[in-house]
């Protein structure tokens, strides 16, 4: 076995393949193949035993020892192996599967010398360079009591900041993610989008109280003494940056009608227009710490794509750098390298998914370094110049990543449920990062309603909580009623009667980053539910009268039972898209329901018709007996996917195209076609996390509304205190 200086530089080759763990890549021919670091860990566990079964529980438990999670995941990265190397699992050349056992590696293999290996045991007079021919094969150690982390884990790069390390401030830094979080700002309303000053002391914001101005405050905190300084007001100010001297701030405002971008000393005073006659909302503003220029984010055309602009303080020019394909939203979020020489900024396509590019301002040559498809929420390098951090959104949580600039190779340094890390930006001597962490408090509304009239009585306060509930869902029998709240500080699911008295939590699981409402089984009996593990969506069943949870799906959320409760709905992204499929509950395989997009769906009465809603376009669908799919509902916006509700005779749901964008409740009647419109009470709906909910009788219903969203900065480093 190889110690720990050796694993970190240890290499193998399979076939033409040369795997590389430290970076967790494949490279063949000049192909560069990334690997999740959970795959990695797997073939180096199949590597180190090369030859020997390694056992399913074995391999579960060495690569995912601190979480629970089926053998999916397990199969999930056995394929995606499989399809890298070309190997057919019933003729393997590589990976061997052992029928009810494991998995063995079975194609010839050598350990290699890198140049990083070589580097290394020339600085520590550790040895010679290993002739080919010399070269050990992958050799057979055995697995210390199932649990044991596994010794070829990749190395994670963690240097820590002390006063010392401070003669080179631009050493990199790792921050772990069960860092706290240091407290920044704490004002009523929002504060957004924070930037520090050149030499770290100082950090500018915007902060907007709804319920004292309804302008936008640019403001100064010295982060020495915690005095703040208003520098300026406008109807709306993004992307603050400072100029490379302190002096002055730009910023990007948007009043009349008009975009424009604006300076302002440091000091206090008015604010000097400095450029204006843009196309739209700028998407993006940063400051070159060398010289007197700005890029930003616009549109060339109001039909064009955004794009990024250099402008010239000295020369009042401005010059188009990149070009986006027109199918795509466009380049925003840009921002300079400590040497000036580079932007990095997030290319989003039509889907608003994004990824991070590089540019070289010189060359004019981009690259692309991320492949996270997924929304970009705020991005900055690190003031080694050699690391970008940035926000992604992937539908569940907020992860903060550092992403390595020479290699791509990227890793979770901080998550959150809540919106976090949005708008961040890091310090320039050093690695203090400061972001956006936002905190919706939601509450059950009730109202009473007469489905034969046009409006119900005004809505009232149900079940209160400090904390926020959300997702409401009525038993069969009206007497009972399922919530999610956060009420004992995580996310559970909570029991209450129909007056919202005689709370009681159903079970003692947190549920990380549920997707849908809690969902009854046509007899009351059990709950159905999804949860989020190690990125994975799972659904599980409970039953109301005790017992543990028992897991009926994984990468699946929204679950609904059919009408006789003999199966389960779900969606899932397996095949790529979300579609919905459905579980036998007695057991067996899951079969594939909708064939062009489905997330949301429920039963006719009868149970011949699958009506349901899709993750990403408005409307709603009818899948009949014939498997014929027909949109039945058209104005169901694309964010009110759990808005909805089936009855016998129609479906209620939520319409914003008659009223300016104002939801308001909505019936589809079966028999006529006809929509009618029936409340327009639901001004403040939470389409996020509402999930509209009608009593059996369908004289109540409850809907999530947000009563306040407050947004503070927060910080990690030395300076966030």
């Amino acid at each position: 076995m190889m110690n720990s200086d050796q694993t970190q530089f240890a290499a193998y080759k399979i076939e033409d393949w040369i795997i590389q763990p430290n970076r967790n890549r494949l490279v063949r021919d000049g192909e560069e193949i990334k690997l999740e670091p959970k795959h990695m860990k797997v073939l180096l566990c199949l590597i180190d035993h090369h030859g020997n079964t390694v056992s399913k529980d074995a391999l579960i438990a060495n690569v995912w020892p601190e979480v629970v999670v089926t053998e999916h995941s397990l199969n999930q990265a056995i394929s995606k192996l499989r399809r890298i190397f070309g190997d057919d699992p019933k003729h393997p050349r590589i990976i061997e599967t052992i029928s009810k056992k494991g998995y063995r590696l079975i194609s010839p293999g050598e350990k290699i010398l890198t140049e990083e290996e070589t580097t290394h045991k020339k600085a520590t007079g550790n040895g010679k360079s290993i002739p080919t021919s010399q070269r050990p094969i992958f050799h057979h150690s055995h697995l210390q009591n199932g649990n044991r982390r596994y010794i070829f884990m990749p190395v994670l790069f963690i240097l820590i900041i002390s006063i010392g390390a401070m003669i080179w401030p631009k050493a990199p830094r790792h921050i772990d993610s069960s860092t706290k979080l240091a407290q920044l700002t704490s004002l009523p309303g929002i504060e957004r989008y924070p930037a520090y000053s050149p030499d770290d002391r100082r950090l500018a914001y915007v902060h907007y109280n709804p319920s004292a101005k309804k302008t936008n405050v640019l403001k100064l905190l010295d982060l020495s003494n915690h005095t703040t300084l208003e520098l300026c007001e406008a109807a709306a100010i993004h992307f603050p940056s400072f100029s490379p001297d302190g002096k002055t701030i730009a910023f990007a405002s948007m009043g009349n009608c008009e975009s424009a971008i604006h300076t302002v000393p440091t000091t206090g005073g008015t604010a000097t227009k400095l450029l204006s006659g843009f196309s739209d909302q700028i998407k993006g503003l940063d400051w070159s710490p060398i010289g007197s220029r700005l890029v930003y984010a616009d549109r060339a055309a109001k039909d064009e794509p955004f794009a990024l602009f250099l402008f010239s303080l000295d020369t009042q020019r401005r010059a188009q750098l990149t070009a986006p394909d027109k199918k795509n939203l466009g380049d925003k979020l840009p921002a300079f390298s400590p040497d000036g020489k580079s932007i990095a900024f997030a290319r989003v396509e039509a889907s608003k998914s994004a990824d991070i590019y590089i540019l070289n301002t010189d060359l004019g040559e981009q690259k692309r370094l991320t492949h996270e498809n997924a929304p970009i929420l705020g991005l900055d390098w690190l003031a080694d110049g050699k690391h970008i951090i940035y926000c992604s959104d992937d539908d569940t949580e907020c992860r903060l990543m550092q992403v390595s600039v020479e290699e791509g190779t990227a890793k979770k340094i901080y998550s959150s449920l809540e919106y976090a890390g949005v708008n961040l930006t890091s310090s320039t001597l050093s690695n203090h990062i400061a972001f956006e962490y936002a905190v919706y408090h939601t509450g059950i509304y009730k109202k009473h309603f007469d489905s034969n009239t046009i409006k119900a009585s005004p809505a009232e306060i149900f079940s209160p909580t400090t904390r926020s509930n959300w997702f409401p869902q009525y038993s069969p029998d009206g007497q009972t009623i399922a919530f999610l709240s956060d009420r004992s500080g995580h996310s559970e699911i909570w029991l209450c009667d129909a007056e919202g008295k005689n709370l009681r939590k159903l079970m003692t699981m947190t549920l990380s980053s549920p997707n849908a409402p809690p969902r009854w089984s046509p007899d009351g009996r059990r709950i159905l539910f999804d949860k989020k593990t190690e990125r994975i969506n799972q659904v599980f069943m409970v039953d109301l009268n005790g017992g543990n949870s028992k897991l009926l799906a994984t990468d699946a959320v929204a679950p609904v039972f059919s009408r006789d409760g003999q199966w389960v709905y779900f969606s899932s992204r397996r095949t790529g898209q979300w579609q919905i499929w459905k579980i036998p509950l007695a057991g067996g395989e899951a079969v594939q329901v909708t064939a062009k997009g489905g997330y949301v769906g429920f039963e006719s009465t009868d149970g011949s018709e699958l009506y349901f809603s899709k993750y990403d376009q408005p409307g709603i669908w009818k899948r009949s007996s014939q498997n014929e799919e027909t949109q039945v509902v058209m104005p169901l916006a694309s964010q009110d996917t759990f808005n909805w509700q089936l009855a016998e005779n129609g479906i209620y749901f939520v319409n914003r195209m008659i009223k300016n964008d104002i939801p308001v409740l909505c019936f589809f009647d079966f028999a006529t076609g006809a929509i009618h419109e029936r409340d327009d009470f639901l001004q403040k709906l939470d389409s996020r996390m509402s999930g509209i909910c009608l009593s059996p009788n369908r004289k109540t219903i409850l809907f999530s509304h947000v009563e306040r969203v407050d947004i503070d900065l927060v910080g990690i480093g030395e300076l966030a205190r």
